[in-house]
C-alpha cells in the first residue's frame, strides 16, 4: 500500500511525501522488488538519478529477470547520458514494450536510426495507440516536436472520451 500511495503522491506533486513512503516501503520490506522498483521510478522522475541507478540495481538484485526494472535503470542511464548502460540495460529484456521504449530512444541518439525505427515499429504492433506517451517522448528526444505533440494530443482525446489507450 504505501508503493502505491508513495506514487500517487508524487504524481499530484507531493514529492517529499512520495519519496517518504517509498523509502519506507523499501525498509519495511527490503526484500521486495516492487518497492525498489516504484522509487527507483519515482527518483528518476524526480531527477535523482544517481540514486535511482542504485535502486533499481537493488531491485534487479532481487528479480534479476525484472523487463521493468531493466528499461527504467536504462532510461535514467539515457538521462545521465552514459548511452552505453542505457543500450545494454534494455538490450537485457528487448522484447518487453518498456524495453522497446528505452530502446528507441536509446538507438537513434547513438546514431542507430534503423534500429530506433525497428523499436518503435515493434510498439507499435504490440501496442497500438496504448503508447501515445511513450511515443511522444520518443519523438521529442528525435527533435520532432510536431509529432511529439501529434501523439499527446491524441492520447488527450482519449482521455477527454473516457477511451483507454
Amino acid at each position: 500500500m504505501l508503493q502505491l500511495y508513495g506514487h500517487f503522491a508524487f504524481i499530484i506533486g507531493r514529492t517529499e511525501a512520495g519519496l517518504a513512503a517509498l523509502r519506507r516501503a523499501v525498509v519495511l520490506d527490503p526484500l521486495n522488488r516492487d518497492s525498489h522498483r516504484f522509487l527507483g521510478r519515482v527518483l528518476y522522475f524526480g531527477r535523482q538519478n544517481e540514486e535511482a541507478i542504485g535502486v533499481l540495481r537493488d531491485a534487479l538484485a532481487l528479480d534479476p529477470e525484472d523487463p521493468e526494472s531493466f528499461a527504467f535503470r536504462g532510461i535514467t542511464y539515457y538521462a545521465l547520458s552514459d548511452l552505453e548502460r542505457a543500450r545494454a540495460s534494455c538490450e537485457s529484456k528487448p522484447d518487453d514494450w518498456r524495453n522497446q521504449w528505452c530502446l528507441a530512444i536509446t538507438y537513434n541518439k547513438l546514431g542507430r536510426h534503423a534500429d530506433a525505427e525497428a523499436e518503435l515499429a515493434k510498439m507499435k504492433a504490440e501496442l497500438g495507440d496504448a503508447a501515445a506517451y511513450q511515443y511522444a517522448t520518443i519523438y521529442a528526444q528525435r527533435g520532432n516536436v510536431p509529432k511529439a505533440l501529434e501523439w499527446l494530443d491524441s492520447r488527450c482525446a482519449c482521455a477527454t472520451r473516457g477511451w483507454s489507450c
